[in-house]
């Protein structure tokens, strides 16, 4: 039976996430492309994930099912730094979808 785990997703995940959005989107979608992904959830103000990406993903033993990506950011409020996140949206593999 495999277990489920949930992760930062870190520079050694990468390459399997860009598969996963292949599939799940398309070869050609913008999301799949590993340099605007790492502009988009990694080397931004806020990312209080950094050196990791700002994204969570869902394993099934070794296959990615899931991607939760949240976009950081960095604000000031009353002098302070503040750092928070937006939830970008989720994908998961059409055989998990109740999950």
């Amino acid at each position: 039976m495999d277990t489920y785990k949930i992760k930062v997703v870190g520079a050694s995940d990468l390459e399997k996430l860009t598969g996963f959005f292949k599939e799940v989107y398309n070869p050609n979608h913008i999301i799949a492309d590993a340099a605007y992904f790492t502009w988009q959830y990694q080397e931004v103000p806020g990312n209080q994930f950094f050196p990791n990406f700002s994204n969570l993903i869902l394993l099934q033993g070794n296959q990615i099912i899931a991607h939760l990506g949240m976009i950081p950011y960095a604000f000031n409020f009353s002098g302070a730094e503040r750092r928070a996140g937006r939830r970008r949206g989720d994908v998961r593999r059409r055989r998990h979808a109740p999950i």
